[in-house]
């Protein structure tokens, strides 16, 4: 029960029993010609219980509204920063102070507050208990639900660096069950903008431009939190986008982040293009052959400083169309390790074929090519992604049919029994007339995309709106 029901409950019980109570015994004798209000008291203030006497109440500022949920409630008064060489996380007041909820109470701080995370490999989740900034390097639910979660940090070890560092400061109006429903079933979903531009497609592999592009400037929402991503603010993407690249590497699949530089896409060995590949035994930067094909994919995140980043591809592919059917089924299985806890996080933008050659003479010997539909890139920005660890899933539901084989029946409807938690089919022995579409009847869920949890083995649902 939230504090505002809790706390109207409480008003709804202080009337009954004033209604019945002899006014002497409530009420000072300076009152007794009837006023059962305590004295005092400010206009727009509601009567709160002070105790559980009877008759116990005392004036006090409404707090109803869900106000009172773990959050902060402006993000506007803090920033964030990290600091490798120190491994400090630093949150600062913009103004004089910021407040956040945590467990009912607000708490107020008023100078720059700090944290050293420990020099372990992997996610670092930070937040508040109480005025005290903590870390974990465990994700639970009940850093959403029981404390005000601030930021999440990827450390690599090896090298002494944050690989990301991710903005968490969400609201105080959102009731965390909300939140942590969104966060493992929606996750971050696309706003607008952030299209790729000015770019050389299918130009000359001896050309710097052929292997450069811009992104515009747009949003993404991760959850409550509308994160605006503008050139220059802090990362360059205008013209000429610099974007840092993330790949797995060593027995443990660790991730590493290359610097970003004026070419998104990175070499290795004799200089041709680089692509991640698992061995079996270790993750490692491998060459891509000599006039063949990788993907690089593009996200974007709530990263402070690099909210548009790069993951390296997890195949090569030998001609275009290879590459370009290949797309899909390479961003929805790439395999994400320690990064896995993020990816309700992060919203796919793009994913760019690069041709890579010995005798191009640019930079990186790579230049970007245009897919089999002469597109210049492969568009995800309207596809919705699914939450809980699948961030990168897709929607293609245009052509989904049900054929059973003779003897068994079609599947006409399919939608989500919030009560039994289950999948509710209707089946006909008459063909539809339709396509396969989610279309529950009221008290029901929409099922906005299936797809399979391969970590459960089995199907997992994107769920929407109760309809009413």
């Amino acid at each position: 029960m939230s504090k505002a029901i809790r706390e109207a409950e409480q008003r709804r019980e202080w009337r009954q029993e004033h209604a019945n109570a002899p006014h002497s015994v409530s009420t000072p004798a300076s009152e007794s010609s009837g006023n059962t209000l305590p004295a005092g008291g400010s206009s727009g203030q509601v009567l709160k219980k002070s105790s559980e006497d009877n008759y116990a109440a005392q004036w006090a500022d409404e707090s109803g509204g869900g106000a009172t949920e773990n959050g902060f409630v402006d993000r506007d008064d803090s920033s964030l920063s990290f600091t490798d060489g120190t491994r400090t996380f630093t949150i600062t007041p913009t103004g004089a102070s910021f407040s956040f909820y945590q467990a009912e109470t607000e708490y107020t701080i008023s100078s720059a507050d700090s944290i050293v995370i420990a020099d372990t490999e992997g996610l670092h989740f930070i937040y508040y208990e109480g005025t005290t900034l903590k870390e974990t390097t465990t994700f639970s639910p009940n850093l959403i639900t029981l404390y005000a979660l601030v930021a999440v940090v990827y450390w690599d070890a090896t090298n002494n660096e944050a690989v990301y560092v991710g903005d968490e400061r969400h609201g105080n109006v959102m009731d965390s069950a909300t939140h942590s429903y969104n966060h493992l079933t929606f996750g971050a979903r696309y706003g607008n903008g952030l299209g790729l531009g000015d770019m050389d497609v299918d130009g000359s592999g001896n050309d710097a431009s052929a292997a450069q592009f811009s992104v515009a400037n747009g949003e993404i929402w991760d959850e409550d939190i509308q994160v605006t991503i503008t050139d220059d603010s802090p990362q360059n993407l205008a013209t000429i986008a610099q974007i840092p690249l993330f790949y797995r590497s060593g027995a443990n699949g660790d991730w590493r982040k290359i610097a970003a530089t004026n070419f998104p896409i990175t070499t290795t060995g004799t200089g041709l293009a680089a692509w991640n590949q698992d061995t079996g035994a270790t993750w490692q930067l491998a060459e891509v052959g000599n006039n063949d094909f990788v993907l690089m994919h593009y996200y974007a995140t709530p990263d402070i400083d690099n909210p548009v980043i790069g993951i390296l591809g997890q195949n090569t592919y030998g001609t275009v169309g290879q590459a370009r059917t290949g797309a899909e089924a390479e961003l929805q299985g790439l395999s994400l390790g320690g990064l896995g806890d993020l990816t309700p996080e992060y919203v796919p933008i793009a994913t760019v074929i690069w041709q890579t050659s010995n005798s191009y003479s640019n930079t990186v010997q790579s230049r970007v090519r245009s897919t089999d539909d002469g597109d210049d890139y492969i568009d995800w920005r309207e596809q919705r992604g699914a939450g809980g660890g699948q961030g990168f899933s897709t929607v293609y539901a245009d052509n989904i049919v049900s054929l059973p084989p003779g003897g068994d029946e079609y599947v006409t409807n399919i939608y989500w029994d919030p009560t039994g938690m289950a999948p509710v089919y209707v089946h006909s022995a008459t063909p539809p007339t339709d396509r396969l579409t989610s279309n529950p009847p009221s008290g029901y869920q929409v099922i906005e995309n299936i797809y399979w949890d391969v970590g459960a083995a089995g199907p997992a649902f994107v769920l929407g709106a109760v309809i009413p």
